[in-house]
């Protein structure tokens, strides 16, 4: 079962999943859809529910609701209202969700967290931008790690 925590470092997912999500959307006008990202997990088998981890950073004022969801798909969680140690959770991390905001892209970047990043729609185009340059950052590095 998972474990629910609004302060950084007080829950723990059980052993035993192979991969760890970081989602991130705890700000509320900059961050993704906490029931969307509830509802793609609940989406997935039991089995396939079995091998993954989540930590998520869902706000205040989603963290109850988000953390009692996971309880109850029995998935192994921290569900967070707020991260202040995103180097911790980029660390534990295999795959992250969340928006394209320069500095997340940037600390992604430096810790090798694959992303989805979803550009927020209404931060004047920016977002999109950072998303395409970070993907065409990794279309050059592929591209230069076949030549070798």
């Amino acid at each position: 079962a998972g474990t629910a925590s609004d302060t950084a470092g007080n829950g723990a997912p059980a052993a035993g999943p192979s991969t760890t999500f970081a989602v991130s959307s705890y700000v509320p006008s900059y961050g993704l859809n906490n029931k969307a990202v509830t509802d793609a997990i609940a989406s997935l088998s039991d089995e396939e529910r079995s091998k993954i981890a989540v930590i998520h950073i869902a706000g205040k004022r989603d963290q109850p609701w988000v953390a009692e969801r996971y309880e109850h798909l029995a998935l192994s969680s921290e569900v967070h209202s707020f991260y202040g140690a995103m180097d911790e959770l980029f660390q534990k991390a295999d795959l992250a969700i969340t928006r394209a905001g320069a500095n997340t892209l940037f600390e992604l970047a430096v810790f090798g967290v694959p992303a989805f990043v979803i550009p927020y729609p209404h931060a004047g185009g920016h977002q999109k931008y950072n998303a395409q340059l970070r993907r065409l950052s990794y279309q050059l590095l592929l591209n230069f790690q076949m030549l070798n």
